[in-house]
């Protein structure tokens, strides 16, 4: 009797390891998750003059090929202070399509040295025509359409991220 209870006792002790050990393993995926979600956004502001910038804007990061490749097809909507911000590896000439994206954008073209060379504004959902500008970009920010007007970005201003923005891959 005494035996079986000592087994009990240790299979209880066992279980219950096992259970503090698994929740603590999804305590750190959970923290892992919410620093991925953290590294893949920035926010900046667009410098106008040495005296004003823009709305802050929390901008989602697509730095890899697929990332970039998927942009923000298929979201049906986009706060006004939200957009995504492309990384490419280099600098060239880039080209965006609408295949798949449900809501206008804006789209702001900016060189290696972060500032803006260009911008397409309100380009229509679901076109497969190649829109961009005829200079040599790294990044594009893309916005809810009409919101580069409204918030004064205009070709010339600065792309001040609050922190260094990662190398595209």
């Amino acid at each position: 009797m005494t035996t079986q209870k000592s087994w009990r006792r240790r299979t209880r002790t066992h279980i219950l390891l096992l259970a503090a050990f698994v929740l603590g393993i999804f305590g750190i995926l959970e923290l892992i998750k919410q620093q991925t979600i953290a590294d893949s956004r920035v926010t900046a502001t667009f410098e106008k003059s040495a005296t004003s910038n823009t709305a802050k804007l929390d901008l989602e990061l697509a730095l890899t090929e697929p990332q970039r490749e998927r942009g923000l097809m298929y979201r049906k909507s986009l706060a006004d202070f939200e957009g995504m911000l492309f990384v490419f590896p280099e600098s060239k000439v880039q080209r965006f399509w609408m295949k798949n994206t449900f809501i206008p954008l804006d789209m702001v073209f900016i060189d290696e040295k972060l500032m803006v060379v260009g911008i397409v504004e309100d380009v229509a959902p679901f076109t497969l025509e190649p829109r961009g500008v005829d200079k040599k970009s790294q990044y594009v920010v893309e916005l809810f359409g009409g919101s580069a007007r409204k918030l004064g970005i205009t070709e010339g201003a600065i792309l001040r991220p609050q922190k260094p923005i990662p190398r595209g891959k």
